[in-house]
């Protein structure tokens, strides 16, 4: 089995201003590379040994930002989700045949040190697009991990998931 959960979201400088004039190439090649790239070269590294046992389970973490219009997250970290949610569904065809299952997770807004506290002004205004009432957490989407990692779901494959409170259907 293979998780990729590394991801990395630089904040902006100037809250009010646009996000693609702040970012530059270096940045968004940096978070392209973490977030794109680095699960790319896992799947593409551990794929045969799965392949060899006709067996495996694949589980990328996206997010909310890669499926609808960001309204936190900046271009590169979207860019970056969006893509992993395409190779996801490109693995997935190439894997099937061999008894492996690609998957994506797409959480919205988790509380952790990357979003910060719940009183934050950029939360609070998070809080009011989710329909449930509240933030995610972390255990949530551990457990729709767990899930696609068991053999209850060894008939999805290419699918995202969304963990979203109701935000993304909203």
């Amino acid at each position: 089995m293979l998780v990729n959960n590394a991801g990395i979201s630089p904040k902006r400088v100037d809250q009010d201003a646009p996000w693609l004039p702040q970012t530059s190439l270096a940045e968004w090649a940096r978070v392209i590379d973490v977030n794109l790239n680095g699960p790319f070269g896992l799947i593409r590294l551990l794929a045969p040994a799965m392949v060899a046992k006709g067996y495996g389970r694949i589980i990328n973490v996206g997010s909310l930002a890669g499926r609808a219009m960001p309204m936190i997250a900046g271009p590169h970290y979207a860019a970056s989700k969006a893509g992993l949610i395409g190779l996801t569904r490109a693995a997935a065809r190439d894997l099937a045949p061999h008894g492996i299952t690609v998957n994506c997770i797409a959480p919205g807004r988790v509380l952790s040190d990357l979003t910060g506290p719940p009183h934050a002004p950029v939360n609070r205004s998070a809080l009011s697009r989710i329909p449930v009432g509240r933030f995610g957490t972390a255990e949530e989407v551990a457990h729709v991990a767990t899930f696609l990692a068991s053999p209850m779901a060894a008939f999805i494959t290419g699918a995202t998931i969304d963990i979203t409170g109701g935000e993304f259907a909203a």
